[in-house]
């Protein structure tokens, strides 16, 4: 993809010293660093880096306040490389590049943390005396850097030594630096030392080209050279800054960019509670560089500054010392909604960050309650995403407040609007001691979780988890960038939401098969009634948004049906899951059916688990669409962490390509990551891969059948993958060959079946009469008055077969699976002989 890059102004004025303390942004001078290739609907369904999961990091992640190391497995490193993640962080940041003409003066050097040119002077003097490289030049009557090499080695020690040298230089008051040198210009020479404490009160310019960053997962990504805070181990977890140095005639401007997003992708997996990460980009064709601010709404990036002599060396000089001192918000550091302890007592207010390391961290509500955090439980990666964060949380008493005088004190959102209101009550009894914290990005265009949760209680759903608070907090144009224009799209809000039961993410490695299926089984039943009786389609099935319960929660029988006459409980029902995540659900009622081409341009889900019509923007979204995605997080749970495959099987990129050995059939999958297309190539790709493997690949869907890990390599689970894909999509008569069927209207609507009398039948007998439906849908396909359509209706699974009939036969199929897991189980030693 060929990206123009803009002409770069390389000349930069300051704001006025005298005015710092009364600053207002500057007229915003935007222009896009790298068009869009991509329209801006489709942003949701594009290739992301949180496509790549990092498995493993729940269960072990380190709690707040220790040092624990997550050891991560071979395969997360697999599935993590660098090459996989930037070319997914490049098209993430497709058309999310902008720069800022004003900057250094909106971010770096609007307020009494920066120096101004007075005090740069002072600062450069005194490096004079440390450094042969800064000199006065007397013909200009200036400052003078020179750089002794541009080589990685060579250069970026330089560039950490003279920045650290600024540190030092100005480590007295922010505007007017205390004297340690002689400040006449024929003797600039130290008279104090400076050093001492440096590392423990302002952060530390490191070159980390050989250091190994370790956050809760490992990774081999290396930044040139970071700024690193104080009084922390040297990790993912400590760094404020990140930097690029370009090295080789092949460095393009692009591709610098890229690695800088890819380092900052690994800050914001390490600091859950960072809005922004900073980095600079240097030059080796001489002394340029520049400044970049990534946030969830794409990278924001200052013109060229070409710091050789002069007031570029000074403005240089200025920002070094500037981006050490930036309070907690301009770091890019949410503060609003939380407290902590600082790891040292000798940190300074204006450096005490939340880093991961903290301790005592709490979350305040804004509707008095406390959470004390007890350990994050999920972190998704990626930049230009919704960039959710859970933590398993301690609910507080109910009358608890934000300390007076703190930050937190002051909510975006007002006390007693809407946003602000809990829906359980103080001192509910339904309010459990655990709890659920959630904070993520949610895009500006789109409704918030929170009115959805609200939105399905109001219309009868009783399965979702209890939600007890929500608030919004920061907003990316107007607190994050400053005011600073965002394109269409790129706006985001920092929302807050506390649900009232806590569990395991589904693709928990300690889970048993039983507690999975019990899980799916959950979700899919919790899926049925928010569609047939909430009238809203969840739209965003994964194994990020199905959660595993110890204890199950208990549902009661339903007494008013769906609009057509349905009831998904027809006796007292116990979940051992729940389903979350409503950011991408929408309302599906008559009265809020949107335009058909409204609905075929919002393509949204998990990049792995989309069905194929919505990659392909061929459909709106509907009720089948997720039960195809439920389908393919099926598959993923019981392949990954996935085993070799068989020894007759070789994998090759090429299909027509034969294989070594004589009569060996070539395999389909990938060795080690079988389903690494589906989230490492382009949609329509990943489509074709799904067609070709799943729908009309009898063959390779059986082979991936027996890729099943052990526990889940039973005749039972692939019995269930089976009957779903079957449930799913047309078997053609004697071949096991599927077909795909299109849509034939463009029509979203809940399922309009013949409605029942709301009576009060034995659960017997509504079991048996929905048997008998089931049959007399099926006679009616035998006698071939479905087979003459080629089209699938709006209300329909596949031809002929309704949504509330593809509903049923998937339930059936997997409380076929639980009683036979439970059965096992309850014989002890049996269950594990008989899985593996």
């Amino acid at each position: 993809m060929h990206l123009t890059v803009p002409p770069q102004s390389t000349s930069y004025t300051a704001s006025n010293p005298s005015t710092q303390h009364e600053w207002t942004p500057p007229p915003p001078r935007l222009f896009n660093t790298f068009p869009t290739t991509t329209p801006y609907y489709s942003t949701p369904i594009k290739r992301k880096a949180c496509a790549l999961p990092i498995e493993g990091q729940l269960p072990s992640s380190p709690t707040p306040g220790s040092n624990q190391v997550h050891k991560s497995s071979s395969t997360e490193k697999r599935r993590r490389l660098a090459s996989d993640v930037c070319s997914l962080l490049r098209d993430e940041l497709d058309g999310h590049w902008v720069t800022d003409g004003g900057f250094l003066d909106r971010f770096l050097l609007s307020g009494k943390w920066a120096p101004d040119e007075k005090a740069a002077d002072l600062i450069l003097k005194r490096l004079a005396g440390e450094r042969v490289d800064i000199i006065w030049d007397s013909q200009e009557g200036d400052w003078k850097c020179l750089v002794p090499g541009y080589s990685d080695v060579t250069f970026v020690k330089w560039f950490c030594e003279v920045a650290n040298g600024v540190v030092r230089a100005g480590a007295g008051s922010e505007n007017d630096p205390t004297p340690t040198t002689d400040t006449s210009k024929n003797n600039p020479t130290p008279t104090t030392d400076t050093s001492k404490n440096i590392r423990s009160t302002y952060p530390t310019w490191l070159d980390s080209r050989n250091t190994l960053l370790r956050a809760f997962s490992e990774s081999r990504v290396r930044p040139d050279f970071i700024l690193a805070s104080p009084n922390h181990p040297i990790g993912w977890s400590s760094v404020l800054l990140v930097g690029e140095h370009a090295s080789g005639k092949s460095s393009t401007r692009e591709s610098l960019c890229i690695k800088l997003a890819q380092y900052a992708e690994q800050v914001f997996m390490a600091q859950p509670f960072r809005c922004a990460v900073l980095g600079i980009i240097t030059s080796n064709i001489g002394l340029k560089c520049e400044f970049w601010r990534f946030d969830r709404g794409g990278a924001v990036g200052s013109t060229e500054i070409i710091y050789d002599r002069g007031k570029g060396l000074k403005l240089l000089v200025r920002s070094l010392l500037a981006v050490c001192r930036l309070p907690p918000g301009l770091m890019g550091f949410h503060t609003k909604s939380i407290s902590w302890d600082p790891p040292h007592p000798q940190t300074s207010g204006d450096s005490n960050y939340p880093l991961s390391n903290l301790t005592n961290l709490t979350v305040h509500l804004p509707t008095g309650e406390s959470i004390r955090i007890l350990r994050q439980i999920f972190s998704s990666p990626g930049i230009v995403s919704r960039g959710t964060c859970v933590w398993k949380g301690l609910l507080l008493s109910t009358n608890s407040t934000v300390p007076a005088g703190s930050p937190q004190t002051q909510p975006l959102v007002p006390p007693g609007s809407p946003q602000t209101q809990p829906l359980v009550p103080a001192g509910n009894p339904q309010t459990q001691p655990l709890v659920a914290v959630k904070y993520a990005w949610r895009s500006t265009h789109r409704s918030s979780e929170a009115a959805m949760y609200l939105l399905a209680s109001s219309r009868g759903v009783r399965s979702l988890s209890p939600i007890l608070s929500h608030a919004e907090y920061e907003n990316i144009s107007q607190d994050v960038r400053l005011r600073l224009t965002t394109p269409q799209g790129h706006n985001r809000h920092y929302t807050q939401l506390v649900l009232g039961t806590f569990g395991k993410t589904i693709f928990d490695p300690t889970l048993t098969p039983l507690e999975v299926a019990r899980a799916l089984l959950a979700a899919v039943v919790i899926h049925a009634e928010l569609f047939f009786t909430g009238r809203i389609l969840h739209r965003d099935l994964s194994i990020n948004n199905i959660i595993s319960l110890q204890e199950p929660r208990v549902v009661r029988r339903s007494m008013k049906g769906s609009e057509s006459g349905r009831r998904v409980f027809t006796k007292d029902t116990s979940l051992y899951g729940c389903l979350i995540d409503l950011d991408y659900a929408v309302d599906i009622s008559p009265e809020h059916v949107r335009p058909s081409t409204a609905l075929a341009l919002e393509r949204t889900g998990t990049y792995p688990f989309i069905a194929i019509q919505i990659l392909t923007a061929s459909e709106p979204h509907r009720y089948r669409h997720d039960l195809e995605s439920l389908l393919y997080v099926l598959l993923w749970l019981c392949i990954y962490p996935c085993t070799p495959p068989p020894d007759d099987a070789v994998t090759s990129t090429d299909g027509n390509l034969p294989h070594p050995i004589p009569g060996v059939r070539r395999s389909t999958w990938h060795p080690t990551d079988p389903l690494k297309p589906w989230f490492s190539l382009d949609p329509d790709t990943v489509a074709a891969h799904k067609v070709m493997n799943i729908v009309v690949g009898k063959l390779a869907f059986e082979e991936l059948l027996g890729r099943f890990k052990p526990g889940f390599a039973w005749d039972r689970f692939k019995s269930v993958a089976r009957k779903w894909r079957e449930q799913l999509w047309e078997v053609v008569s004697g071949t096991g060959v599927c077909s795909l069927q299109s849509e034939m209207e463009i029509t979203v609507s809940v399922d309009e079946d013949e409605e029942e009398e709301d009576d009060e039948e034995e659960d017997d007998e509504e079991e048996k009469d929905d048997g008998e439906k089931d049959n007399k849908e099926k006679d009616n396909k035998e006698d071939g008055g479905a087979e003459h359509r080629g089209s699938v209706a709006a209300e329909e699974v596949k031809i002929g077969v309704g949504n509330w009939e593809g509903f049923m036969g998937i339930r059936k199929s997997l409380e076929k699976l639980v009683r036979e897991l439970e059965r096992l189980e309850s014989k002890g030693g049996e269950y594990g002989s008989v899985l593996n």
